[in-house]
């Protein structure tokens, strides 16, 4: 299906958004990205769904892509917000899907406890501690989360037991930033009948850039996989 591509900007901090708009969009979608990452490096997911029918805004958080700013004026608590206010900007359908990469997995989990999704997709998804989710975004900061294990304290994971939605949750074999622990609580979380978890065999964390390498076996597949779960 074909779609036009339109540029926005979006809440006081002037953040860089993107609409992938279908003349008659099926439903709506909003893809998060993660630490580092950009809405750029997510077209893989949102022009799929756009393809499909979907009517998709993704976004550049602080600091990130062409959003200005440094990643330290951003909190985890900031994100939420940002997030939110992402999902209210659609009018024209509901939006019933949220994907999110890494942080943005924690922060579209979050989301979901907020809203109405009925289809949440987490690749590779992150989790962090109530603790620091006011403080400034630092790479020391994410370090000791991961070394100390404080993400086992989060409230997310009792509350994603009550989530009605259905989720589709997506590690790779060979993930290395995200603990095993960590992926267990995701795993354990959600009501077995509503969840699908895939293990992407040889991908580590940079799913995307993985899946690049070989589109017609890796790339393609993911995005088939996505686009089926949130269509059916």
């Amino acid at each position: 299906m074909d779609y036009r591509r339109e540029k926005t900007r979006f809440t006081s901090a002037n953040l860089n958004g993107q609409w992938l708009r279908p003349s008659n969009p099926v439903a709506g979608a909003l893809v998060l990205n993660g630490w580092s990452s950009s809405l750029k490096k997510k077209d893989y997911i949102s022009e799929a769904l756009a393809e499909a029918g979907h009517l998709v805004f993704s976004f550049d958080q602080a600091g990130h892509g062409k959003s200005p700013g440094a990643t330290t004026d951003s909190t985890l608590r900031g994100w939420d917000k940002n997030g939110r206010a992402a999902y209210d900007l659609f009018s024209e359908v509901p939006c019933s899907v949220v994907v999110g990469t890494s942080m943005g997995g924690f922060a579209a989990a979050r989301l979901a406890l907020e809203v109405a999704v009925q289809k949440l997709v987490l690749i590779v998804p992150a989790a962090y501690a109530e603790s620091i989710l006011d403080i400034p975004l630092t790479e020391e900061l994410r370090e000791r989360n991961r070394s100390e294990h404080l993400y086992a304290t989060s409230p997310l994971f009792p509350g994603l037991k009550d989530f009605k939605g259905e989720t589709l949750l997506i590690y790779g074999s060979e993930e290395e930033v995200i603990p095993p622990q960590a992926q267990d609580l995701y795993t354990a979380s959600f009501s077995p009948a509503r969840l699908k978890r895939i293990t992407l065999d040889g991908a580590p964390h940079m799913v995307r850039a993985w899946a690049e390498e070989e589109p017609e076996t890796r790339l393609k597949p993911l995005q088939k996989l996505i686009v089926d779960f949130a269509l059916r």
